[in-house]
């Protein structure tokens, strides 16, 4: 189990998601078919963008933001930042969503206590999805799985107020 510090500046659209992780699929399955991530390929600040797929967990609610990594405002998109903190990396690859679901239930099981230990005082509250060399089909990609090592302040996210369902 790696463990790197990092922190997350992206641009992206929030959605709160009744049915929580299980509608995650639908979510990534709309967002390519309308065009969406085509939008934020252009906005990337990388040649090959990463996606973000980001969970957070609150106390009555499920959200879940999709998103890419740049350095500018566009139309139609929220700015989402999270701050520098140390992360569990955990490093994949393969057909999605199958292999990243199978991952994060392999991460559980092999190191869940460890984490567990780790954070006695908190629940984790952002889990974070990072996919790269994905194919448009999403049949093949690299991902990596960011989760904290410490309780991490989200201000703003989630504060409905700053949200933008569409």
């Amino acid at each position: 189990m790696e463990s790197q510090k990092r922190s997350f500046n992206l641009l992206g659209i929030k959605r709160t998601l009744p049915g929580g992780r299980a509608e995650i699929s639908d979510f990534w399955q709309q967002f390519s078919q309308d065009g969406t991530l085509e939008k934020l390929v252009t906005i990337s600040r990388l040649d090959d963008p990463h996606f973000y797929g980001i969970s957070i967990m609150g106390e009555d609610s499920f959200q879940y933001i999709i998103g890419v990594d740049t350095l500018t405002e566009s139309q139609g998109f929220t700015h989402f930042e999270i701050p520098e903190a140390n992360w569990y990396k955990f490093s994949g690859g393969g057909k999605l969503p199958d292999n990243i679901q199978n991952m994060q239930e392999q991460i559980w099981q092999e190191h869940g206590e460890e984490i567990a230990r780790n954070n006695p005082n908190h629940s984790i509250q952002v889990n974070i999805e990072e996919y790269f060399n994905m194919t448009p089909d999403m049949s093949d990609s690299n991902f990596i799985i960011w989760l904290p090592k410490s309780k991490i302040k989200l201000d703003g996210i989630l504060d409905p107020s700053t949200e933008r369902d569409s």
